[in-house]
């Protein structure tokens, strides 16, 4: 193969590199987007805890935001009207905040490395910050629910047993992922397809003739 082949091979791959960067940067874009909410629904025949899952269903205003869940923003809030002790905030998950760092680290191995070990270290840096993603938005969310509910309903509510019930907290917490998180995670995966593009190529580069 000629030397003008083999340099619009070579152009080619950074430009599919430079694709699987500009995914990660939109994927750090898309932490302000709303990710998630969290609904309650009631049991019948408790009035106490039909009364706390209400509360938590109409507290704030939004879907918490990736930025907010990562630096600790993202709080379930009391309405003032109720009059009972607002709770402390959870503080930031480090699942997501270890998630932008992957994701940084993916950035900085493809701007830094070249050829397959870029492509390699860009593509396992991110799939693992789809992993903590996926955990910290499906499973550790609704975990942290329930905990802020029994801390606070204990406190608020301490007559009432149901409600230091962690399992029957539990099956009512419904959390409920949204667009920036959905959209996180296809920008993440579009990157590892570039990556995987990028490495195949990469090896599949016949030798100068």
């Amino acid at each position: 193969m000629s030397l003008v082949s083999l340099w619009g091979i070579g152009v080619i791959k950074r430009q599919i590199r430079s694709f699987a960067n500009g995914a990660r940067v939109a994927a750090l874009l898309f932490f302000f987007l709303p990710w998630v909410t969290v609904s309650c629904s009631s049991m019948p025949g408790d009035t106490e805890l039909t009364q706390v899952l209400t509360v938590s269903e109409k507290s704030g205003s939004g879907a918490a935001t990736g930025f907010s869940l990562a630096t600790g923003t993202a709080v379930i809030s009391i309405p003032p009207a109720l009059n009972r002790a607002q709770p402390a905030a959870p503080g930031p998950r480090p699942a997501v905040l270890a998630a932008i760092l992957l994701i940084l680290l993916g950035l900085a191995a493809g701007f830094a490395l070249g050829g397959k070990r870029a492509a390699l270290a860009a593509a396992a840096a991110t799939a693992a910050a789809i992993g903590l993603l996926g955990y910290a938005i499906l499973f550790e969310v609704r975990l942290l629910t329930r905990d802020w509910l029994l801390a606070w309903a204990g406190s608020e509510f301490p007559a009432q047993e149901s409600l230091r019930d962690p399992g029957r907290m539990l099956e009512v917490i419904q959390v409920r992922p949204q667009i920036g998180f959905w959209l996180t995670i296809a920008a993440l995966a579009a990157a590892i397809a570039l990556d995987l593009f990028a490495l195949k190529r990469a090896r599949g580069a016949p030798p100068p003739s």
